[in-house]
């Protein structure tokens, strides 16, 4: 079987994964593009492939919008990369294989089923929301390539920030569809252990949003009702907040318990205990699983929530059944301390 033709095209900022509009932040400063004008581009749905229509994703790429009858009938393998212009850095986002560029009647249909499935008019808020003041989606929306989302598993989980020196991406035009040779040079970032309550940014990492994650005020409070707790008992070297993983992933507190292993602890705040486990497993079981084997000793849920005998053999159950150390602390407000572990 013929192999498509590599290719390398690079996308409009986003900072949702490329499934609706972010906003204008990080879009293009070029007083003539069509973003910086309307504070989106049609690839912000690019992956948003709940939307199916007879096994394929229908989307958009400005490349193929410039040569599109160049390329009519073609199907590329093509790799995604995108400029957050507010900081010039480069992210890799991933490959899309098979991709099939589709004729004018064909893209006419798509934007006439969208609009009648309600798709739209979705679209149409979403832009909306995210960009106060903006123009209404055109109805007419341009559709030029087509492909199944089994196509899409070369997609990362999380861009990945490009080496500043990187030579594959010869070009960085919106317009050009390049031809690929070899995958970028990723900027990997170092782990490094920072002791003390260390503020989120970092000047050896970067990460992809672009952006501060919110904390509330409570959350705030806990963390560092937390923090001292945890020095008094581990000593304030072998303590550190918003510690960096190498993937760019933050963890609330990591903790040196020797010189070969840490635990992780992950705050939350809601005020029913049983959710709190279930946001933090997740972020737990990511941080100690994702990016490499890790050595983890104790992944911990903190919140100011009494468990009761539900949730306490819940976590009883985990630890037996998938050999998973998850362990919980309740935040005691009152008396400003962590109570021991369950």
């Amino acid at each position: 079987m013929k192999s498509n033709p590599k290719k390398i095209s690079r996308i409009c900022w986003n900072t949702e994964k490329w499934v609706k509009p972010s906003g204008r932040e990080g879009k293009s400063s070029n007083k003539k593009s069509y973003e910086y004008e309307t504070g989106y581009g049609h690839e912000e749905w690019l992956l948003d492939i709940e939307k199916i229509i007879d096994g394929y994703h229908y989307a958009f790429l400005q490349p193929i919008n410039r040569n599109w009858r160049k390329y009519l009938g073609e199907r590329f393998d093509i790799s995604l990369y995108s400029i957050n212009d507010k900081t010039r850095q480069k992210w890799w986002v991933g490959e899309i294989i098979n991709v099939e560029i589709i004729d004018f009647e064909l893209s006419r249909k798509i934007a006439k089923k969208y609009r009648e499935l309600g798709w739209a008019k979705e679209m149409n808020n979403q832009v909306l929301n995210a960009i106060p003041g903006a123009k209404a989606l055109n109805p007419e929306f341009n559709f030029n390539i087509r492909f199944k989302i089994e196509d899409t598993a070369g997609i990362l989980s999380e861009p990945q920030l490009i080496s500043d020196d990187d030579k594959a991406i010869t070009a960085y035009y919106y317009s050009t569809l390049l031809n690929k040779k070899t995958n970028p040079s990723i900027k990997i970032n170092s782990e490094i252990f920072i002791p003390g309550h260390n503020p989120q940014s970092s000047k050896y990492n970067a990460l992809y949003s672009g952006g501060e994650k919110t904390i509330d005020k409570f959350h705030t409070k806990v963390h560092d009702l937390s923090y001292n707790q945890l020095v008094k008992e581990f000593g304030e070297n072998n303590v550190s907040t918003e510690h960096k993983l190498s993937y760019g992933a933050s963890v609330d507190i990591a903790v040196k318990e020797n010189d070969r292993q840490l635990s992780f602890y992950e705050i939350k705040t809601n005020q029913i205990a049983r959710i709190c486990i279930r946001e933090a497993i997740a972020q737990l079981l990511e941080y100690n699983y994702y990016a490499e084997p890790r050595n983890i000793k104790k992944l911990t849920i903190i919140s100011q929530n009494k468990l009761q005998h539900k949730e306490q053999e819940y976590l009883k159950r985990i630890r037996d059944k998938y050999n998973i150390p998850i362990f919980y602390r309740r935040a005691d407000m009152s008396k400003s301390v962590l109570d021991k572990e369950e």
